[in-house]
């Protein structure tokens, strides 16, 4: 099977990329530049092409396109959303227009939990289902952008045959924060760990202890792909759009406790120093259609993926103590 990955050099593609070629996939990256280093994979098939401005080759030949290309961290968003809009909206659509092409090559779309509204104390244990998406409700120009990624996407297959998939993801943790753009280097689970590693005295944060999600490490978020291009027949059973989600929920405060036990840090925690519209604030996904889809599905607990944080943390520190500079 051939698969073409946009955002192929990002946090999830560097790592999805490299999985598929150990698996024997011919993979196809797309990037902007093919001169780049950072998160090159070798066996991968590198094709040059701005997608903001152009859609993939008709000449590149593929089955699977699993699109992850998109600008994510939500509180940049805020700041800079016609570059969110314009960037984001535009991806899918040169995305589209390939596949207007190619109807039988097959989509994969990583969408996010940031399509549901943010839900205030009073509503914290909701989980929101697949069709419960409310644009009047919108919580963030990221999110405006995706739900505008969905539409495209939706109204493009009105007419066809339903040839896709689009995964909501909830919060992905253990990101290789040295790699970080500069607007993303305050995601709080990356900041929390990195910062206790440093001997911070205090850790400031925007938000709120309370806000809770269902927070996944990235090796279950990689996992859901790989599953998807093995079961693709089991999307007409299910649906085209699956929230992605474990059982469990953890609140900013929990994070921060295990972080600091498994960190040995002694330092103080301030909380809210800039906080959203909505703050505290829950974002959690009802689970059922993933549980249809792939029923043996189990997520790493937390506490498993902390450690492995802190571990891996802790090597690259080794010699290399710059890296404490790389915290919002």
């Amino acid at each position: 099977m051939k698969v073409g990955i946009t955002g192929v050099t990002g946090f999830i593609g560097s790592k999805l990329s490299s999985r598929l070629v150990k698996k024997g996939y011919k993979v196809v990256g797309f990037v902007r530049h093919d001169g780049f280093s950072k998160n090159r994979v070798e066996g991968v098939d590198y094709v040059e092409v701005d997608l903001t401005s152009n859609p993939i080759p008709n000449n590149v030949k593929l089955d699977v396109i699993i699109n992850l290309a998109s600008i994510t961290p939500v509180r940049y968003s805020y700041d800079n959303s016609q570059q969110y809009l314009v960037n984001n909206l535009l991806l899918v659509q040169n995305v589209l227009q390939y596949l207007s092409k190619h109807e039988d090559t097959f989509l994969i779309h990583a969408s996010t939990a940031e399509v549901y509204p943010y839900l205030s104390v009073a509503d914290f244990s909701k989980k929101f289902k697949e069709e419960e998406v409310d644009i009047t409700s919108v919580s963030s120009p990221y999110a405006i952008s995706k739900i505008g990624q969905e539409m495209l996407i939706h109204h493009h297959y009105s007419t066809r045959r339903k040839n896709y998939l689009i995964f909501r993801m909830t919060n992905t943790y253990h990101r290789d924060v040295f790699k970080l753009p500069e607007e993303a280097r305050g995601y709080f689970v990356e900041k929390t760990v990195l910062s206790m590693l440093c001997g911070f005295k205090k850790i400031s944060y925007h938000g709120y202890p309370q806000s809770q999600r269902q927070w996944i490490h990235y090796t279950d978020h990689v996992s859901m792909y790989e599953y998807a291009l093995d079961h693709l027949e089991r999307v007409n059973e299910v649906g085209n759009v699956i929230n992605v989600a474990k059982d469990n929920v953890e609140t900013l405060e929990q994070i921060a406790k295990l972080a600091r036990r498994y960190t040995e840090w002694d330092g103080e925690i301030v909380w809210s120093v800039k906080p959203r519209p909505v703050d505290p604030n829950s974002l959690l996904l009802d689970n059922t259609r993933l549980k249809k889809f792939w029923p043996s599905k189990e997520f790493l607990p937390l506490t498993d993926g902390l450690r492995l944080m802190v571990m891996d943390y802790s090597h690259a520190m080794v010699g290399n103590r710059e890296i404490c500079s790389h915290i919002d």
